[in-house]
């Protein structure tokens, strides 16, 4: 199964001053989609129309063990709306040209090219498009699309049909990332090789991640341990891993590497042995060659992990984040030579970290993010400029003099975004044209009819006055 997307609903906006086809009046517009509109720049207040509500447009189903980070428009290649051509014009002949909000791709913003057609984008906001998450037990599930206008478009119409209605036909997509977290609960104790924690611990996961040292030791059959080990703390509410001891010592790191289908018997299960399947125990954890698993989950450009116990308490932490591609294939390398493949893993580069989901001031140089400050508590996000198949967190602190005694833990995990879906949505993002109508406007002229045979003289009574239509 993978994430999908199904739009079978459209929003017709029509241009007629009252209200038709899915139009909706300003005051029964909800709140969270005014504002939304009005956080790109778009204030309902000055809308000729705006049309939306009702039932859901489409529906977004996650894979198995993941859920759904939202939804949000991209361009027919599933890149950002960032100056595209939309197809339509404004009444006055201006070409309209589609700029996704940079604060919330939910929102597409049509703005007026310039008078050469060339896309501006600072240009006057003819239409604006939402689309509205919708959830279930608080989960996305599905949107509905709405639509602001702002000026007349022109319609091309040749036949007098006073509902021509023009789409973004082929012009836009709407598409959607999933993620999946991992808890470290139940990990096995000890010092180990690795530790396998997958997306539905309590049975058969689809997602996965295997946790290492940044070198563990490339063979562990001949029980000679030699590489960095990684283990587990219960101090808190939740289990958290760290390497070579219980912590994550400055100088030290640990990698988390991306998986589909990690093999059930040699991942971590919601409870202490025994358990049915048992799940990974401590012997197993020792042994390379348990490292199981279908592939490398695909797509990956974004994660997050927590920062727990800092200490000494009350201290900072600086965190370096690499991220890897195995360019190998999906396949991935897995048992005996799992440790083995790291060698020819390539860097990729990070754009962007946050904190708390606020973007923080890393240093970016090179193919790495350092980010100092961090507290014990800190949720990390980065971003990478393309698909990764593993990630190393490293503690950077000094390891001689002051700062050297800082260390921290990792609390959990979770892939922000993986292999996503898009859509075409232009043909139903529709606009009806406000159709002609005719004004009777008063005559001066008048006619006179004499029905008496022979000649007729001017002092009949005067006949009534033609009316004239005036068309706009």
């Amino acid at each position: 199964m993978a994430l999908t997307i199904n739009v079978f609903g459209s929003t017709k906006i029509d241009e007629t001053a009252s209200p038709q086809d899915s139009d909706i009046a300003l005051v029964d517009v909800p709140s969270n989609v005014s504002t939304a509109f009005s956080n790109a720049g778009a204030n309902l207040a000055n809308a000729i129309q705006v049309a939306g509500g009702g039932g859901d447009d489409l529906s977004v189903t996650p894979d198995s063990g993941f859920t759904v980070n939202g939804l949000g428009f991209v361009d027919p290649t599933n890149g950002a709306l960032n100056g595209d051509a939309s197809g339509l014009f404004t009444l006055e002949g201006r070409e309209i040209f589609l700029y996704a909000d940079p604060n919330n791709d939910n929102v597409v913003l049509g703005r007026e090219g310039t008078v050469g057609g060339v896309a501006d984008p600072s240009g006057a906001i003819v239409f604006a498009i939402y689309v509205e998450e919708t959830t279930t037990n608080s989960l996305i599930t599905g949107g509905k699309f709405w639509i602001a206008l702002f000026e007349p478009l022109k319609h091309p119409d040749t036949t007098n049909d006073f509902d021509f209605t023009v789409n973004l036909d082929n012009k836009l997509k709407v598409a959607a990332t999933q993620q999946t977290t991992f808890s470290f609960d139940n990990a096995p104790s000890g010092a180990n090789e690795f530790m396998m924690f997958g997306n539905n611990p309590a049975g058969v996961s689809t997602s996965g991640i295997v946790v290492t040292g940044r070198a563990p030791d490339p063979n562990t059959e001949d029980n000679d341990h030699t590489g960095d080990t990684v283990s587990s703390s219960q101090a808190g509410p939740h289990a958290t891993v760290g390497v070579n001891g219980q912590h994550l010592g400055p100088g030290n790191g640990l990698s988390f590497t991306f998986v589909d289908n990690p093999a059930e018997d040699f991942t971590v299960a919601p409870q202490q042995d025994p358990h049915p399947p048992q799940g990974l125990d401590s012997t197993e954890a020792d042994h390379e060659s348990n490292i199981q698993f279908s592939g490398y989950t695909s797509g990956v450009t974004a994660a997050s992990f927590t920062v727990a116990q800092v200490n000494p308490t009350g201290n900072t932490v600086t965190v370096k984040i690499t991220a890897f591609n195995d360019p190998n294939g999906a396949a991935g390398e897995t048992g005996t030579g799992f440790v083995e493949g790291f060698a020819d893993d390539v860097t990729v580069n990070i754009t962007e970290v946050k904190i708390n989901g606020a973007v923080v001031a890393a240093n970016l140089s090179g193919d790495t993010a350092v980010i100092s400050g961090v507290k014990n508590g800190d949720v990390v996000s980065y971003t990478t400029t393309s698909a990764h198949t593993r990630v190393l967190i490293e503690n950077v602190q000094p390891t001689k003099g002051p700062g050297s005694n800082i260390t921290l833990d990792i609390g959990g995990f979770t892939i922000l975004s993986s292999t996503g879906a898009s859509e075409f949505a232009g043909t139903q993002l529709q606009f009806d044209d406000d159709g002609p109508s005719i004004t009777a406007v008063a005559s001066t002229a008048s006619v006179r009819h004499d029905e008496t045979a022979g000649v007729q003289s001017d002092t009949d009574v005067d006949g009534t006055a033609f009316a004239f239509g005036s068309t706009t």
